[in-house]
């Protein structure tokens, strides 16, 4: 009777046991529920501001972006040099505004066009070599040709070219080189006549060079009359022209050679 007495006792106390554990449990599990979910919307709250913080800075490298593409195209289009993507075969892929203007035609009119067409034809086998060179060697290249205008002045240019990595396409500047060129066929012509001038006139004319040594750079062939002395008697004694001189004379010939 005893023994069945303690057995009730202690299912009973383990009953009790078991309650106070399974509530205790209960307790425990909903603390760490709490703290976890605090966690939880703590860690997403964090990268919530990190999402805004990069959004921000993809917006101003967006800004920067555009602004500098900006700049990019106005240098591109509206640079004093025409800017062209020629194929390996001669036709125009791209080019910029400034080009379009040199070669007085319309973009679109341009693109997929031959180049060649805007060159005189004496140029053109100047620019076909030039194209030629480009593409065999891979290195840079230049020449000078001149376009094919309405207009009654020639228009020179020179270009100067690449090949991309792909060898496709080559990358051609053109640059406006009219000013100069006339400059220097007036300077070629003003010497032509200075010495159509000077070899048909009975004065003696002389063109000395003093540094890096006196020397005579021209002779008019009227030295021979004047002097007894051709111009090459001159050429090959640069003293000739101080044994000329009167000896009273001669100081201020010195003088003025110094």
């Amino acid at each position: 009777m005893e023994k069945n007495k303690n057995k009730s006792e202690a299912a009973a106390l383990r009953k009790k046991a078991e309650a106070l554990l399974k509530n205790k449990s209960s307790k425990h599990d909903f603390q760490i529920s709490e703290v976890e979910n605090f966690k939880l919307i703590h860690e997403l709250q964090v990268h919530q501001i990190e999402l805004e913080l990069q959004n921000e800075e993809l917006q101003l490298a967006k800004d920067h972006a555009e602004i500098a593409a900006g700049k990019y195209t106005t240098l591109y289009e509206f640079a004093p040099s025409g800017f062209f993507s020629i194929s390996d075969q001669g036709e125009i892929v791209d080019l910029n505004l400034s080009g379009a203007l040199m070669l007085g035609k319309d973009r679109t009119h341009l693109r997929n066009s031959y180049f060649d067409f805007s060159i005189s034809p004496d140029s053109r086998p100047v620019f076909n070599l030039f194209l030629k060179k480009i593409f065999k060697s891979n290195s840079k290249e230049s020449c000078e040709v001149t376009l094919e205008t309405s207009g009654n002045q020639p228009v020179f240019v020179h270009l100067s070219g690449i090949a991309t990595e792909s060898g496709s396409q080559c990358l051609v500047t053109m640059v406006d080189v009219t000013e100069h060129r006339q400059t220097e066929i007036a300077l070629q012509q003003s010497k032509v006549k200075y010495r159509q001038l000077a070899e048909n006139s009975a004065t003696l004319v002389y063109r000395i060079l003093l540094k890096p040594a006196f020397k005579f750079d021209y002779v008019s062939p009227s030295a021979a009359a004047i002097t007894g002395y051709t111009p090459g008697d001159h050429y090959a004694d640069p003293q000739l022209g101080f044994k000329l001189v009167h000896p009273d004379d001669r100081i201020l010939l010195e003088n003025t050679t110094r």
